[in-house]
């Protein structure tokens, strides 16, 4: 350690800290434009920037969604509404009126009618129709108006089908039939009780044949539900240099059926596509700005190009709904930032997005990475683990005085050390949990650029891939974005250059339980009255059923202490010695049974108790 960093970390453990630099953080929300501002307007340094919907799609996508003041959400048809049918069979265009299509029921009008003298066998392909709804929804009445002035050519015997998917435009008859109509003579004929399970896209009228020439004249469609597919794609949101984002919240009204996913991407460039121009020589091309491709002529365009090179790739769609969570974003400070909202509905109603908030904010120091020791350890075994992390500073760069350290499939029990540059230095526990540490130590600023940060703590991995991410954070900058730490060479001492975690699996199952004392007293004297018992799940995915119960000899339950389902983690539970109807049980052995559920397998673990008064 140089002689300077040891002076600086000596007035800093003596409470002489120095102020950190000024830096802003932009807090964005799309919608809710009702709502008050959030929580650190109004302090200095951070901006707050109020965006609508509408702001956010001018420059991106909308596709069958309805923005407004309420939110965003998937476009919803209503029976009495307008809904824009298509003939997708190219061959009867001539028959459909578009310009029809403003009455206050859903109809296409035929121009001319629709004569059907000779139809091939029973439902030929020449009397078939497919109707298009734009969307897939629930059909609730088709009223089909046929029959000229005198009250002949009415379409009398013909089958109805409604297809969960677009027809082809060469689409021939489809059966069975939704609805099959024999020896109508009425003029309107309306047709409801269709099934309401599932959604319609296409309706196919086959005519059958008939004696005299058919005249249809008008078809009415009632349907109603939101919209099954829906999107957005915001425009590109320029920060103008490189920034951290994150902080998001948001407001959903979810409907059964419904669901809406997030993905996010960033650039560091203030557009995603590179464009190019043809130089005239062979098929030779050279890349040009949006503004130079704008100008050129129809032939000069050579078209344009995602930019791999600056921008990321959509990740996995994130789901809204989930409250455990977060979106994946940008682990590394990005200029430019881009959201994309998928709408899927099998309802009828669709889920609503109120608003969308997040932050930008500038990071604390220009790089860092970090690694963990050790990562071969035992599942389900308290282990004391290091994680090291080098942060490169310049002079811009205000530093940092608090680290968290998350848990993903593995579990925190406590904090047993903190050095900064091979020294150890004091710390502050502000908190710990199962899933997560956060420290405060003494600032790292430039003065201490490269200078190894080590956390030393006590956890158990419960799971392959058991993993612990860390944050940078600045007491300072208290409405920043933390700052991600990705995985990288901290030191040379350690070549994992990782923070994921491979467990050696000596446990035969995924569960293990055990109970302590084996042997107690229940007799109210306040001495060895109770056992307490413990049981690990390990390696599982996901939440499985889990029970614990206490057996007499002759396999009787006793006393049912658990029945739930769990994940993966160490769970306590507590027998004061008495069965289900509250009386203390009789002397002797007994059964503790835990029980899980996995993979179809029953999966349980036995150990023995002895009650004595």
């Amino acid at each position: 350690m140089t002689a300077g960093r040891l002076r600086r970390l000596l007035l800093v453990a003596a409470g002489c800290c120095l102020p950190a630099a000024a830096s802003a953080v932009t807090i964005y929300r799309i919608g809710g434009e009702d709502l008050p501002p959030p929580a650190g307007f109004g302090r200095p340094g951070v901006v707050f920037e109020q965006m609508s919907w509408q702001d956010v799609s001018r420059d991106g996508e909308l596709y069958r969604l309805d923005i407004g003041p309420e939110g965003a959400e998937p476009h919803q048809t209503y029976p009495f509404s307008w809904l824009p049918l298509r003939d997708s069979n190219s061959s009867l265009a001539a028959l459909f009126d578009w310009d029809g299509l403003t009455c206050g029921v859903c109809k296409v009008l035929l121009q001319n009618s629709y004569e059907c003298g000779a139809c091939r066998g029973l439902y030929g392909e020449q009397g078939t129709i497919n109707i298009s709804l734009g969307d897939a929804l629930f059909v609730e009445r088709v009223r089909i108006r046929s029959g000229d002035a005198d009250g002949l050519a009415m379409l009398e015997n013909f089958g109805l089908f409604l297809s969960p998917l677009p027809l082809a435009a060469d689409a021939g008859p489809l059966t069975p039939f939704t609805v099959e109509v024999k020896g109508n003579r009425k003029g309107i004929l309306d047709l409801e009780g269709f099934p309401q399970e599932r959604r319609t896209a296409s309706i196919q009228l086959a005519l059958a044949e008939h004696e005299a020439p058919v005249q249809i004249n008008e078809i009415f469609v009632y349907a109603r539900g939101a919209a099954a597919h829906s999107r957005f794609t915001s425009e590109i949101i320029n920060y103008g240099r490189p920034a951290l984002w994150g902080g998001m919240r948001w407001s959903l009204q979810q409907q059964p059926g419904s669901r809406v996913t997030l993905s996010a991407r960033s650039g560091d460039q203030a557009q995603s596509l590179r464009y190019w121009r043809y130089t005239g020589i062979g098929d030779q091309i050279v890349e040009v700005t949006r503004a130079e491709y704008d100008a050129l002529f129809s032939k000069e365009r050579a078209g344009a190009s995602y930019d791999y090179d600056s921008w990321t790739a959509w990740p996995s769609a994130f789901d809204l709904a989930n409250v455990s969570g977060e979106p994946p974003l940008p682990r590394s400070p990005r200029r430019a930032f881009q959201l994309q909202l998928e709408f899927t509905t099998t309802g009828v109603d669709g889920s609503r997005l109120g608003f969308l908030e997040f932050r930008a904010s500038e990071p604390t120091v220009s790089r860092v990475v970090g690694e963990l020791e050790p990562v071969f350890v035992e599942a389900g075994v308290a282990t004391d683990f290091t994680y090291i992390l080098k942060p490169s500073l310049g002079p811009t760069d205000t530093g940092f005085n608090r680290l968290r350290i998350s848990a993903v499939a593995a579990q925190i029990e406590a904090v047993l050390s903190v050095s900064v540059d091979d020294m150890e230095v004091p710390f502050t526990l502000e908190s710990l949990a199962t899933d997560h540490l956060q420290v405060r130590l003494p600032r790292v600023t430039e003065d201490l650029t490269d200078a190894p940060v080590e956390v030393r703590f006590r956890a158990r991995a419960l799971r392959y891939g058991a993993a612990f991410a860390a944050h940078l954070l600045d007491s300072a900058r208290p409405w920043d974005v933390a700052q991600p730490v990705p995985a990288g060479d901290a030191v040379d001492e350690i070549t994992s250059d990782r923070f994921w975690i491979e467990t050696k699996v000596h446990v035969s199952s995924v569960l293990a339980a055990q109970a302590t004392p084996v042997v107690f007293t229940p007799n109210g004297d306040g001495i060895n009255d109770a056992t307490t018992i413990t049981y690990d799940l390990f390696e599982t995915t996901g939440m499985v059923p889990i029970s614990a119960a206490i057996y007499d000899l002759s396999g009787r339950c006793v006393r049912s202490l658990s029945n739930e389902d769990r994940d993966i983690g160490h769970y306590e539970l507590l027998w004061d010695g008495r069965s289900d109807s509250g009386a203390l049980v009789a002397p002797g052995i007994y059964l503790l049974r835990v029980v899980t559920r996995v993979g179809g397998r029953e999966v349980a673990d036995l150990n023995p108790l002895h009650v004595i008064y």
